[in-house]
């Protein structure tokens, strides 16, 4: 065993054993890229920190591993592709914006008296079945096929993004850290310069 799959193994345990006070977030024990699943049992909660320098561990034992490169990329990049974070910088950028966040919501919340008791949500949950439905409501949106052809054409084609070339916009989205929508209201609010080449 490599000395950083033995770093891996310590700090999986450590967590897995430990409950993670404050900001946490999920991380894939085995990575989905190479076979891991969304199981209870091949997920743990990890600080920011932590989360961070497990994905740098992961690039130094599988360095060939392309998904692997861009994951933690997207730790390392702020979303426009322009400054690198250290771990520690990561953690408290992360434990800001869920601090935010959270305001944010609660004060929504107050203002439209839809907190607690007055959410017409309130203590409930969606059903396993509720969940399967909304998704095959999302899933079976459909769009025509000049479309579909339109969208698989463009895929493809390389791109640049606020002058870093990327080799298709797929590439760029998961580099950046951009999801479908994100990425395209920045690029309508002109928050990030985008062209195919």
């Amino acid at each position: 065993m490599s000395i950083y799959a033995k770093r891996y193994s310590k700090i999986i345990n450590h967590y897995k054993n430990t409950t993670t006070e404050g900001y946490s977030e999920k991380h894939h024990i085995v990575p989905k890229c190479m076979g891991g699943t969304n199981d209870c049992d091949n997920l743990v909660d990890l600080p920011a920190k932590a989360h961070y320098l497990v994905h740098w561990i992961l690039t130094k034992m599988y360095p060939t591993n392309k998904r692997l490169l861009r994951a933690f990329t997207a730790f390392s990049m702020d979303r426009y592709g322009v400054r690198k974070f250290s771990a520690g910088q990561y953690a408290k950028l992360r434990e800001a914006h869920a601090k935010v966040s959270k305001q944010q919501m609660l004060e929504y919340h107050e203002t439209t008296n839809t907190n607690g008791a007055n959410n017409s949500f309130y203590g409930m949950k969606h059903s396993t079945e509720s969940k399967r439905r909304m998704r095959e409501r999302k899933l079976g949106v459909s769009i025509s096929e000049q479309h579909r052809l339109k969208i698989a054409e463009n895929s493809k084609k390389s791109c640049l993004v606020n002058g870093q070339q990327f080799e298709s916009v797929r590439e760029a989205k998961e580099i950046l850290g951009f999801s479908n929508g994100t990425f395209h209201r920045h690029r309508v609010a002109g928050k990030i310069t985008f062209e195919y080449i």
